[in-house]
C-alpha cells in the first residue's frame, strides 16, 4: 500500500547531561540502540497505525544491516527489496538526547547512501503512495515519475543532501505533498519568516507545503493561506523521530480519507506520542493511543473503529 524510498540506519541512542566538549569525557545516563532513518521511522507509524508498507533502500552486510533488517520485521514493515551491499558498514547515526528538554543532536554517516543511485527499476504494483527523503536521488526521481503516470501520491520528507542538489528541482515538481522540518525550510530558502518558506517551496503541482517545528506543531500551506496547527502537550523523553512519525501519520490519514486539516491535527498528536520514549521509533503510538490523545483535547473527526 505505502512504500518508502530512502534511508534507514542503526541509531545509537544515549542521554546525556549536556554536549560534551573536545578533549574530555562525558558519562551517559542511558544507552539504547535502535533502528533510524527518515523514511524507515515514517513506515515503521504507517505500519503501527494499521497500513501496509515496504522499505526499499540498501544496508551493508555487517551487524548492523542484520540489525535494521530484524527492525523492520519485527515493525511488520516488508523489506523483502533491501538491497545489501558486500563489504560496506550500514550508515550510522549517533543521538546525543537531552536529559532534561529531550531534545537531540545528531552525528550521522551516511556512507553508502551518499550514492545516488541504487541501480534497480521499482516495481510499483499495488502501490498507492510513495515516501521519499531524497536519498538515491536519481532512483528517487526515476521511481517519482512512473508513481505519478499510475496516479500514486508522492510525498517528500527532504533531507539536507538535496540542499543544492541538482535532482532537487526535479523531485519538487513531481511530489504531492513536501513535509521538510523547519530546519532544512530555512537552509533551502535562505529565510526565517514560516510565510516567505512556505510560498518559495510550494509548487502548483503541489497539493500542500507542510513544515513540521518541534512543539510548535506545523505550518500548512494548500497555495492560499499558511495555517498553524499546534503541537500536543505531552511528557517530552526523546523528540528524535517525532517529524518521522508525523510523516508515517500523515501517510495513514491520507489513507483514511481524512481532510488537510483533520491530517495535520492526526500527524502532529502521533509525534507528541512518540516523544514519550527514547529512540525514533520506540515511542511509536497504536491508533487507539492516538485517539485517545485525539479525544482528551476535543477533536471528534476520527472514527475510533
Amino acid at each position: 500500500m505505502i512504500l518508502g524510498l530512502g534511508g534507514v540506519v542503526i541509531d545509537r541512542s544515549l542521554i546525556v547531561p549536556d554536549i560534551p566538549g573536545w578533549d574530555t569525557v562525558l558519562h551517559a545516563l542511558h544507552y539504547s540502540t535502535h533502528q533510524g532513518g527518515m523514511v524507515a521511522t515514517a513506515l515503521a507509524a504507517s505500519a503501527k497505525l494499521g497500513v501496509s508498507s515496504e522499505f526499499i533502500g540498501a544496508i551493508g552486510d555487517d551487524d548492523a544491516g542484520g540489525f535494521i533488517v530484524r527492525k523492520f520485521i519485527e515493525n511488520r514493515v516488508s523489506c523483502a527489496r533491501i538491497i545489501v551491499k558486500e563489504g560496506e558498514p550500514s550508515p550510522c547515526s549517533i543521538c546525543l538526547v537531552n536529559e532534561k528538554s529531550g531534545a537531540r543532536t545528531i552525528i550521522h554517516y551516511r556512507g553508502l547512501q551518499e550514492q545516488n543511485s541504487l541501480d534497480t527499476d521499482i516495481d510499483l504494483t499495488e502501490k498507492r503512495y510513495l515516501h521519499l527523503d531524497g536519498y538515491w536521488p536519481e532512483t528517487a526521481v526515476n521511481t517519482a515519475k512512473k508513481a505519478k503516470e499510475a496516479g500514486i501520491i508522492v510525498t517528500l520528507d527532504p533531507s539536507s543532501t538535496l540542499i543544492g542538489s541538482p535532482w532537487f528541482d526535479e523531485l519538487l515538481d513531481l511530489v504531492d505533498y513536501i513535509v521538510p522540518g523547519y530546519g532544512f525550510a530555512t537552509g533551502y530558502t535562505g529565510k526565517s519568516d514560516i510565510d516567505e518558506m512556505c510560498r518559495m517551496i510550494y509548487r502548483p503541482s503541489m497539493t500542500a507545503v507542510i513544515i513540521t517545528w518541534g512543539y510548535r506543531g506545523v505550518f500548512c500551506y494548500d497555495g492560499s493561506d499558511v495555517v498553524n496547527y499546534p503541537g500536543f502537550n505531552v511528557d517530552v523523553v526523546d523528540t528524535t523521530g517525532a517529524g518521522d512519525v508525523f510523516h508515517g501519520a500523515f501517510l495513514v490519514g491520507l489513507h483514511r480519507g481524512l481532510s488537510l486539516s483533520d491530517n495535520c491535527v492526526f500527524g502532529n498528536a502521533a509525534a507528541a506520542l512518540k516523544c514519550r520514549s527514547v529512540g525514533g521509533q520506540g515511542g511509536i503510538p497504536t491508533q487507539d493511543e492516538v485517539f485517545r490523545l485525539l479525544y482528551d483535547n476535543g477533536y471528534t473527526f476520527f472514527n475510533p473503529e
